[in-house]
């Protein structure tokens, strides 16, 4: 018999931090996998060893700007295989005559997922604002 864990709590490691979460996607139980859960959502905080898709390491972010993030989960024991922040560039240049007038915070926020159906790949999708950059 299989026993499943009922619930996680999914937050960043930020004092203060806002976390929301906006979707998930399952790729269920098979025989050859234990299945996964995907969390996608947005936070002004960071996770504990993610993997940042920009130059900028997610704990420099300033508590204003909101990354979107995805979550691997074990279907069964629940415990996070991996977590991605994805946080846009903060810079929207226009006009390189005042660079100071142009600089613009940007947010990114994770709205859905899809898996797979082999299971081996997750999409995301999710909207960038203020003309940022990833």
């Amino acid at each position: 018999m299989d026993t499943y864990q009922g619930s996680k709590r999914i937050h960043s490691n930020l004092l203060g931090s806002e976390d929301r979460i906006s979707g998930l996607c399952v790729h269920p139980p098979s025989k050859n996998s234990s299945g996964y859960i995907y969390i996608i959502g947005t936070t002004n905080g960071y996770f504990r060893g993610t993997s940042s898709t920009t130059d900028t390491t997610t704990t420099t972010m300033t508590t204003q700007q909101h990354s979107a993030f995805i979550q691997q989960l074990d279907f069964q024991t629940m415990e996070t295989k991996w977590v991605r922040q994805i946080s846009p560039s903060n810079i929207n240049i226009t006009n390189t005559t005042n660079l100071n007038e142009q600089m613009q915070q940007t947010d990114a926020s994770g709205v859905k997922c899809v898996v797979s159906s082999d299971g081996t790949t997750v999409f995301a999708s999710g909207i960038i604002s203020n003309g940022g950059l990833l």
